[in-house]
C-alpha cells in the first residue's frame, strides 16, 4: 500500500530525472540566404536569359526570342556567338557569293532562295559574263546568248564509202563519245548504220549495220539513258511493202543490247516517216500516205510508247 504523500513526489521525481539527461532545446533559425546579388544566380548561359536575384532567391531568367525566319533562312540563338544568328536554307558550295535553289526548286521560280544554275562552278552565276562554251554563264535560261556558231576545220566523212548514197539519221553523246546513225545503199539495199565519233569529231570504231533483214531501211534517231541507246526507224519488211516503224536498244558500240528482234511500233506506212526519240521513250510523228485497215488516204497522227527499264515495248497498231 502506497501512502498518499509518497504520491506527490512523483513529479518531482520525473522532473529530476529528465534534468540529468543533458539533452538542449533551441529554435533552428533562417535558412541561409540563396543569393545576395544577380551574380550568385548566372548560370554563364546566354539564350536562356539572364537570372536575377529576388529576396535572395533566384529567379530564371526568360529565354531570348529570335524573330525574322522565312522560307528561305531560320533566326536562332547562337550560345556560342551569344547571339541570334541567321542560318539560309541553301548552299553557296562554289563560295562565288551566289546561293543555289532550294531543294526542288530551280533559278527563277518562287521560293527558290538561290539563283546559282550551276553551283560547283564558280564562274556560273547571275550577272557572270556569257561566254561562247555552250554553258549558261549568267543563269538567264539562255545558253551562249545571240551566239552563232560557226563551224571550223573540215568535215568529217562518218560513213564509209562502201555505203552511197547516205542519208543522216541521229546523234547522241553516250559520255566519253558520240554515237551516229544514218542510213545508207549497199548492194542496192537501204540499211541502217551505226558508228563511234570521238570528241574530236574523228570516227573511232569502224560503223555497226543495225539492220539486218534484206529490205530498205531508213533512219535512226538516237536517245541515250545513261546506260543503253534507244534507236527507231523505218523499214519495209512486212510482204506487204508497207513501211513499219522499229525500235531497239544499242549498246554504246552500236551493237544490240540483247539478242532479240527490233520490236515494231507502226506498221502499214507506205512513205517515210518522221520520227524522233528521246530518253523517256519513243515518239514516232507519221506524216504522209498511210494504209489503215486496208484503206488509202492522207493522214497525220503521233504515237508514243515508253519501254519499260530492262523490258519490251508493246507493239502500237494502226
Amino acid at each position: 500500500m502506497i501512502r498518499p504523500w509518497r504520491l506527490g513526489l512523483l513529479p518531482w521525481a520525473l522532473l529530476g530525472c529528465g534534468a540529468r539527461t543533458g539533452l538542449e532545446v533551441r529554435d533552428a533559425g533562417p535558412l541561409p540566404p540563396q543569393c545576395v546579388t544577380d551574380q550568385d544566380c548566372d548560370d554563364r548561359a546566354f539564350c536562356n536569359g539572364a537570372e536575377t536575384c529576388q529576396e535572395e532567391r533566384c529567379i530564371p531568367g526568360a529565354p531570348l526570342v529570335c524573330l525574322g525566319s522565312t522560307a528561305c533562312s531560320t533566326v536562332a540563338c547562337d550560345e556560342e556567338a551569344r547571339a541570334c544568328r541567321t542560318t539560309p536554307a541553301t548552299e553557296d558550295r562554289d563560295r562565288d557569293g551566289f546561293r543555289a535553289p532550294r531543294p526542288g526548286t530551280s533559278p527563277g521560280s518562287p521560293d527558290r532562295c538561290g539563283d546559282d544554275c550551276d553551283d560547283d562552278d564558280p564562274e556560273v552565276h547571275p550577272g557572270a559574263v556569257e561566254r561562247c562554251n555552250g554553258v549558261d554563264d549568267d543563269c538567264n535560261g539562255i545558253i551562249d546568248d545571240n551566239a552563232t556558231l560557226t563551224p571550223t576545220g573540215d568535215a568529217v566523212r562518218v560513213s564509209e564509202a562502201a555505203v552511197a548514197p547516205s542519208g543522216p539519221g541521229g546523234v547522241q553523246w553516250t559520255g566519253s563519245r558520240y554515237g551516229v546513225s544514218y542510213w545508207g545503199y549497199d548492194s542496192g539495199r537501204a540499211h541502217v548504220y551505226f558508228r563511234q565519233i570521238d570528241r574530236t569529231g574523228a570516227p573511232s570504231a569502224m560503223q555497226q549495220q543495225v539492220t539486218t533483214t534484206p529490205n530498205d531501211a531508213f533512219g535512226a534517231a538516237l536517245a541515250w539513258n545513261g546506260r543503253v541507246l534507244g534507236a527507231v526507224w523505218q523499214d519495209r519488211r512486212d510482204p506487204s511493202g508497207g513501211y513499219e516503224i522499229y525500235f531497239n536498244r544499242l549498246t554504246p558500240g552500236g551493237r544490240a543490247a540483247r539478242a532479240r528482234p527490233a520490236h515494231l511500233l507502226r506498221a502499214g506506212l507506205l512513205h517515210q516517216p518522221q520520227h524522233r526519240v528521246d530518253g523517256g521513250g519513243v515518239r514516232a510523228g507519221l506524216a504522209g500516205r498511210a494504209r489503215l485497215r486496208g484503206r488509202r488516204g492522207a493522214t497525220r497522227c503521233t504515237r508514243s510508247a515508253s519501254t519499260p527499264r530492262g523490258g519490251s515495248s508493246s507493239p502500237i497498231r494502226g
